[in-house]
């Protein structure tokens, strides 16, 4: 396999918070005998454990060699130059493989039911090219897609997209595909009918693995998947007659109105507002989901205490909505299912690469929906219009590691070169490089009736950005708990960056898409131009919204250790007291990266490989 040479962090000194907790002490710190112990403010908010983010929670990526599985699990497709042979070769492949029974392999770690190589064992050296017409689909659980390799002094593995039917290159989904944006599987449907239980109204900070559930004997056990699902919406509390709380989309609202004031219009904040009456798309739309596993359950006063087995990323407040926990039906979930080492291309119909605004080319390169325990390693994406990987909101459990994304061909607007585009839960984007992205590695929020909930729980980690138009961060729609760690802005194209903002962790303005993130963290970031100077703007911020007697409070989002240059500018990105606009570089003496601690207090170690990038100046 081949990666990239990567840039080396500098190596700094103390942990420090810019946004100080209590009395200026540490937001996280080493305890003498290498514990991490957690600061929580006056509303019990703490940065939560980012270490169960990735594939199994947070576990090394599998490597398979060949020789782990017998030689009929193993199939091998070779090039024809045709792209409806190629892609039909490619697709009886997965479709054998699909109907095979999974076999055991790496210790009993992993089930596979096969591996697809594409390859020409008669080239030793330069590209081997695979030409599709349509969209290759995975759809099911145990097979890894893999070229062999993606450097140009090698041999490499391209698989050309032609035209637009194949959007995206390849599809990681069970269920049915008619060729059109991949389908979004309601999580409502997922319920287990009958164990819908109401978690106690008491308020449960950020990060909080332990819910009291009301009149639940009998219902949850150990061992137990389970759907926790925050109401945020007005409305009638479901399968009750009480009323939800009406202030949290208030809330919101009325920190904007104080903030933006005397420059606030609704307009601004549509998606939010409640003037006039809520739009349709509001009641579902900023409910938030995690989907947990039961560890204990024991009794409480408030009824049964859950013990679960990962961090919820926002707080739970019965002044703002309120929550009930379901088990959670995963039947036609794919699992284990990997791609590796390929060169990725979006070409028009008749074979050319696309210049210039052109988008009648694929716009997405992979998609995974309704797939957990997935990994991408090693996978150059190349002139794609929209993204070069999405992770729809029915996912969770996803690493990608040491990919690239470079080279879009579309218009510079909005909906294009969204490169790293996460949706879903916990999930890892690892040392991956973009290079003329937009949106370089984002979060996404809900909107419309998709009741899939906010990105939540998404660490990026080491990645970098490379002359990109926007803003690093979040994007719409109240993403929660999410992580950008060591996180690189290289050389940013200063002239598109509105404000001159490079790292926004708070209300996203444009397009009227609200406050993008809530209880979100930047640990360690930078932005430098071609000399290596602190250029860009990074903004912290979280909604101090007052709506009745209750403030709304325990939304907190954090900045460790960035580094980045203020620049002075349209002061409506500077809301309020609560936002923290960073000045100068914060030392970190204990550790320089947040997943990577949080990662080896968890399980001994920490297997992050060196995957490197080169050419980021």
């Amino acid at each position: 396999m081949m990666y990239f040479p990567f840039f080396a962090f500098a190596t700094w000194t103390t942990v420090t918070s810019l946004a100080a907790a209590p009395n200026d002490t540490e937001w996280v710190k080493y305890e003498p005998g290498g514990t991490l112990v957690y600061e929580t403010d006056a509303d019990g908010a703490r940065i939560p454990d980012f270490s169960r983010c990735g594939y199994k929670q947070g576990s090394p990526v599998p490597i398979v060699d060949v020789g782990d599985l017998p030689s009929a699990r193993i199939k091998l497709v070779t090039p024809t130059g045709s792209p409806s042979v190629d892609r039909a070769n490619i697709q009886a492949a997965l479709d054998d493989l699909a109907s095979k029974v999974p076999l055991i392999v790496l210790n009993g770690d992993v089930k596979l039911r096969g591996i697809v190589i594409l390859d020409d064992p008669n080239t030793s050296t330069g590209e081997v090219v695979f030409r599709i017409d349509q969209t290759l689909r995975i759809r099911a659980s145990g097979i890894i897609l893999r070229g062999m390799g993606t450097a140009v002094e090698s041999k490499r593995t391209v698989l050309r997209g032609e035209g637009e039917s194949c959007n995206p290159l390849i599809l990681v989904q069970d269920g049915i595909y008619d060729g059109s944006a991949p389908p979004y599987l309601n999580v409502e449907s997922r319920r287990e009918a009958g164990t819908t239980r109401n978690v106690a109204p008491v308020v449960y900070p950020i990060g909080t693995t332990e819910i009291d559930v009301r009149n639940a004997d009998g219902i949850f056990a150990y061992g137990d998947e389970v759907l926790v699902h925050r109401i945020a919406h007005d409305g009638t509390y479901p399968g009750t007659t009480d009323p939800l709380p009406s202030n949290w989309i208030q809330a919101l609202d009325n920190s904007l109105h104080n903030a933006l004031s005397p420059t606030w219009s609704a307009s601004k904040a549509t998606g939010w507002t409640l003037e006039g009456g809520p739009p349709d798309d509001t009641l579902g739309s900023y409910d938030h989901y995690w989907t947990r596993t039961v560890l204990d359950v024991v009794s409480s006063p408030n009824g049964h205490r859950l013990v679960l087995d990962a961090p919820i990323f926002a707080p739970l407040d019965p002044n703002f909505g309120r929550a009930n926990v379901s088990r959670f039906i995963a039947d036609d979930i794919v699992n284990t299912v990997g791609i590796e080492d390929l060169v990725l291309e979006s070409r028009k119909a008749n074979g050319s690469i696309p210049t210039g605004a052109d988008e009648n080319h694929p716009a997405n390169g992979v998609s995974f929906g309704a797939a957990r325990n997935c990994w991408m390693r090693g996978v150059h994406g190349l002139f794609f219009v929209y993204t070069f990987v999405t992770t729809q909101r029915d996912t969770q459990w996803i690493t990608i590691l040491g990919c690239r994304a470079e080279e879009p061909v579309s218009q510079v607007a909005g909906g294009r070169r969204y490169a790293f585009n996460i949706l879903g839960q916990d999930h890892l984007v690892y040392r991956c490089f973009a290079k003329d992205a937009a949106l370089s590695f984002v979060s996404q929020g809900n909107k419309s009736d998709k009741k899939d909930g906010p990105s939540t729980g998404i660490a990026f980690v080491e990645c970098v950005a490379r002359r990109m138009y926007s803003e690093i961060g979040p994007h719409s729609y109240g993403t929660a708990g999410n992580l950008w760690d060591n996180v690189l802005m290289k050389n940013p194209r200063m002239d598109e960056l509105a404000d001159q903002r490079a790292l926004v962790l708070g209300f996203n303005g444009w397009d009227d898409h609200g406050w993008a993130a809530l209880s979100s963290i930047t640990w360690n970031c930078r932005c430098l131009d071609v000399n290596e100077q602190r250029v860009g703007r990074f903004v912290v911020e979280y909604p101090t919204g007052f709506a009745g007697p209750t403030p709304l409070r325990g939304w907190r989002s954090w900045a460790v250790g960035c580094d980045a240059q203020h620049k002075t500018g349209n002061a409506s990105f500077d809301f309020w007291n609560q936002t923290y606009v960073l000045t100068n570089p914060v030392d970190l003496t204990s550790f320089e990266s947040l997943y990577r601690a949080q990662l080896h207090e968890r399980i001994g170690f920490v297997w992050l490989p060196d995957l490197y990038l080169n050419d980021f100046d």
